[in-house]
């Protein structure tokens, strides 16, 4: 039985795009943390308890605990950086990998 090999092409191009999709989402998450923020500090609706007890409920969701609604946006936003990290890198790599293989006259 014979040893089949993968073989993937990397469109150059494409990378800039989807950094800047990356950069958009970055942004639009932004603005969810901002909003995660206002809502954290909400004020509650009425006077009694459980008009309280409700705004402190959506505030503590809203906050940085682990898995509450401002951490996720954070974690999401560093994951998004990390992969326009990486698509930099990898892009740079590329080229300078085009470079060293492109013939050159002496």
């Amino acid at each position: 039985m014979g040893v089949q090999q993968a073989s993937f092409s990397v469109d150059l191009e494409q990378i800039p795009r989807l950094i800047a999709k990356y950069e958009e989402a970055i942004g639009e998450l932004r603005g969810v943390s901002r909003k995660a923020r206002q809502l954290e500090n909400i004020g509650a609706p009425g006077e009694d308890e459980v008009s309280k007890n409700l705004a402190r409920s959506l505030g503590k969701m809203a906050g940085d605990g682990d898995g509450n609604l401002a951490w996720v946006v954070t974690k999401c936003i560093e994951r998004l950086q990390n992969q326009i990290d990486q698509l930099k890198a990898a892009q740079s790599g590329y080229r300078t990998a085009d470079e060293n293989a492109t013939p050159t006259q002496v």
